[in-house]
Parts: C-alpha cells; sequence; structure tokens
C-alpha cells in the first residue's frame, strides 16, 4: 500500500515537473518571439529615420520636405493623425502646412502663445487630467495632442503635432519618435532657408535689393532653352 502510494505521488511529481518545464519553455519562447519582434520594428524605424535624413538633405523646398515628412510619419506612427504648421512670413502666426492620417483636429491657423511647446521650447502633451495645459490650437476636441518644437540653430520654425486619442498612453516610443523626426525636420527648414539666404546674397545687389548680372545669366539661360524647346521667340529689353 505504502509502494503504491509512493508511486503515485512520485508520478505526480513528474508529471507537475514536466509540466513546468513545458511552461517554462512556452514563456521562453513568447518572450524570445516578442523580442525578435521588438528588434524588427527598431530597425524598420531606424532604417526608416536614416531614408529621411538622407532624402531631408537634398529637398530643395518646404514642400518637399513636407510631404517627405507626411509619408515618414504614416510609416513609423500608423494610424496617428499628425500635423505640421509653420510661422508665416509675418512670424505673428502659424499655419498648419501639412497634416497626414485624417482631418486634422486643430486650428488651421493659430498664434504662437497657443501652443505650450512654443512657450516652453519643449515637448508638451495636453493631458489636463495628469496636470499638463491643453494648447489652445487643439480647439474642443477631445484627442490628446503632442506637440513638439521645430527647433534649430537658435530659430524656432513651427511645431510637429501628433493627435492621440483620450485613452491611448504618449509612450516613451511614440515621444521618442516624434522627437527624432521633429529634429531632422527642423534641420532640414534651417538648412533651406540658409540656402535660400545664400542664393538671394548671390543674385541681389546687398544696397538697392535689385536683381543682378549673375541672376540675368541664370534667367536668360533657362529661358533660352524654354523658348528653343517650345520654337517660339524670345525679346529682351
Amino acid at each position: 500500500m505504502f509502494l503504491s502510494i509512493a508511486l503515485v505521488i512520485f508520478a505526480i511529481a513528474g508529471l507537475l515537473t514536466w509540466l513546468a518545464r513545458r511552461r517554462i519553455l512556452i514563456l521562453f519562447q513568447s518572450s524570445k518571439n516578442e523580442l525578435e519582434e521588438q528588434v524588427k520594428i527598431r530597425t524598420k524605424e531606424i532604417e526608416t529615420l536614416q531614408h529621411l535624413s538622407t532624402q531631408l538633405t537634398v529637398c530643395k523646398s518646404y514642400k518637399e520636405a513636407l510631404e517627405i515628412i507626411k509619408m515618414v510619419s504614416t510609416i513609423i506612427l500608423p494610424g496617428i493623425p499628425g500635423a505640421v504648421a509653420l510661422y508665416r512670413s509675418s512670424k505673428n502666426l502659424l499655419e498648419q502646412r501639412v497634416s497626414w492620417n485624417g482631418n486634422w483636429v486643430g486650428l488651421a491657423t493659430f498664434e504662437p502663445d497657443q501652443c505650450w511647446a512654443l512657450r516652453t521650447g519643449k515637448v508638451h502633451i495636453s493631458d489636463p487630467e495628469h496636470g499638463q495645459m491643453r494648447c489652445l490650437h487643439a480647439d474642443d476636441s477631445p484627442m490628446k495632442l503632442v506637440c513638439v518644437p521645430l527647433v534649430a540653430q537658435g530659430v524656432i520654425h513651427g511645431a510637429y503635432h501628433l493627435a492621440l486619442p483620450p485613452e491611448t498612453q504618449a509612450t516613451e516610443s511614440i515621444l521618442s519618435l516624434a522627437s527624432a523626426i521633429a529634429e531632422h525636420t527642423s534641420l532640414a527648414l534651417a538648412n533651406l532657408d540658409l540656402r535660400e539666404n545664400l542664393r538671394q546674397q548671390a543674385i541681389r545687389d546687398p544696397l538697392t535689393g535689385f536683381y543682378n548680372r549673375r541672376y540675368l545669366l541664370e534667367t536668360f539661360e533657362h529661358e533660352l532653352s524654354r523658348a528653343v524647346r517650345h520654337r517660339r521667340g524670345l525679346s529682351l529689353l
């Protein structure tokens, strides 16, 4: 009788040990698969950001740069609505220049003081439940706005915005990706401004602001080529 009980206990112990080992293996495999998936996602994000940096360095206009930002944002942050607002030439208002993943929830134009990120120069999350004021440019939308200032070389060009559903947390991953995209955007806009300033200095007289001989030669060559291509006459006054 005692031997039978001992055998039963031994069998149960062996079964429990086997089940525990199997459970551990399943958990290990699950963790391994999850880790591999996270590595794949991070690798794709890094590669996409590298492509973003490369393409932005060769942009010739704000329009090109903003289209690239829109494309990359939809890839790296799928399903999250976003927008980029830039200062107008008057510097007293910002205007939403591009948006993605649906209609943008905020105002189309707003003053700099209406955005806490532009006031503080830091990333701001509109989340009153956790003690963070809502940006006034968010209008009456219940979405949780993430605002990242576009700052490069001491100049603020505008803001990069994301709109998260109220129940969605602004995770470290989302914030780091938004900051990375905003940093690349800021540098691209600063380079475009610098390039345009240098070009204007090269083709305009510094005293009068009139176009100079260099501009005449560039424009004349372009217009001459177009006239030849379309078989039209060309006059010079």
